[in-house]
């Protein structure tokens, strides 16, 4: 199967299906699926993706900034500076 220009081609099997289709079609389908998706570079599947891609980097942004505000706050009372200008 040849790359086409950062697209991606979908299978939808869904209630409409038609009953005639045989299993050995529906899996020559998905191969070719499986396929082109491994045939992307990375920037092909950057663009392909990118709500997936952008969810991703928002929630791991969220994860690590919670675990470096839990060990940076902890650490702000060990300074002097901190405890003259906000008491104990």
């Amino acid at each position: 199967m040849e790359k086409n220009d950062a697209s991606v081609e979908h299978c939808e099997l869904g209630s409409n299906l038609n009953k005639t289709v045989s299993t050995a079609k529906v899996e020559n389908v998905l191969q070719q699926a499986t396929a082109s998706e491994h045939e992307l570079t990375v920037r092909e599947a950057l663009i392909a993706y990118k709500p997936a891609v952008l969810w991703s980097l928002v929630l791991s942004t969220a994860v690590i900034m919670e675990g470096y505000d839990t060990n940076l706050l902890s650490n702000f009372f060990a300074y002097p500076s901190f405890l003259i200008r906000y008491g104990h």
